[in-house]
């Protein structure tokens, strides 16, 4: 059976990398979310059709995908990051009932679940942090994607599917620049126009990047070739970097000064989250580049050219950084 992959959350920031990768591979691929951006579509991966989720043709094309990835996400971790209620509200019971409508109409399709990274573990870490280590959601944002994980576990153990989770650190690309973004990006954006960047807490705060693309061909791979795998996996490098790194970084590879200013923490800021990527390593073949440096060399040129014409920035959504 040739590989037909259904992406819901799929003009996103992780999305749009996706939707490049599976259209340059010629896979057959649909993406739905609420406003699928389909100019960005058309631009960058016109072969991908797009469906909005109240269209009935999209749930004909979930019938006949061999496997489908679930990327969207309505809120991040400072949002109502102490209101349950608001989280199994507006992500919990929409992402399990959808995707439980998938596994009713298609259960033997393969599902990805994209994750949080370091937010499921929560604090007191101070090492790389393994699969194994126990579940401690300190945000309800958090305490949201483990309800979601441990219903699509249940999913798997009755209807049989084959289901993937994803537990994501902090991917970068070019597709992070715009209304909202990560922190490598923020930084580069901060030099490159000489506007102010925050930082809080004290610029310590130990994060996960690597390169979204290498994520991209992951999930491609996964959604292609990977059928029987099962299970969860940290994606992520082991590497831990700061604000100030970052910082320090930008300043060095780009020869500019970064204006930034210190607010106070927030309580939802890990101090540590750093993901130990031994068993995805090893099970699925996962190996990113950890270089935050060549990271900064690959997006600066893309947020130049918005600074050129800023009528290319658009805005993204999705996985934000962990």
């Amino acid at each position: 059976m040739q590989p037909k992959v259904c992406i819901f959350g799929g003009t996103g920031f992780i999305g749009r990398h996706l939707c490049e990768h599976l259209h340059g591979s010629g896979i057959q691929t649909v993406v739905t979310s609420v406003s699928p951006d389909r100019t960005f579509l058309a631009n960058f991966a016109p072969s991908v059709q797009a469906f909005t989720l109240s269209d009935e043709h999209l749930w004909e094309h979930v019938a006949t995908a061999t496997s489908v990835i679930h990327l969207g996400a309505r809120s991040k971790p400072g949002t109502s990051w102490n209101s349950p209620t608001y989280e199994i509200a507006h992500d919990v019971v929409p992402v399990t009932r959808t995707i439980g409508q998938v596994i009713d109409i298609n259960p033997r399709c393969s599902i990805i679940f994209a994750s949080s990274g370091g937010q499921i573990y929560g604090t007191g870490h101070s090492r790389p942090i393994p699969e194994s280590a126990p579940a401690r959601p300190p945000t309800a944002y958090a305490l949201g994607k483990l309800l979601i994980e441990q219903a699509l576990e249940f999913y798997g153990r009755t209807h049989g599917t084959a289901i993937s989770i994803l537990r994501i650190a902090n991917p970068v690309g070019r597709w992070q620049v715009g209304r909202r973004h990560g922190f490598v990006s923020a930084a580069v954006q901060a030099a490159l126009q000489g506007t102010e960047l925050k930082i809080f807490g004290e610029g310590r705060n130990s994060r996960d990047y690597f390169d979204v693309d290498d994520l991209a061909a992951l999930l491609l791979r996964l959604a292609t070739t990977g059928q029987g795998t099962r299970g969860v996996f940290n994606i992520g490098t082991g590497r831990a970097t700061t604000e100030l790194d970052v910082i320090n970084s930008v300043e060095r590879l780009l020869g500019r000064r970064i204006n930034y200013t210190v607010a106070p923490a927030r309580p939802f800021d890990l101090p540590y989250a750093v993901l130990d990527p031994t068993h995805s390593r090893q099970r699925l073949g996962w190996n990113p580049n950890p270089s935050v440096e060549a990271l900064i060399a690959k997006i600066a040129p893309a947020i130049e050219a918005i600074e050129d014409n800023p009528a290319d920035a658009l805005p993204h959504e999705g996985l934000q950084g962990n």
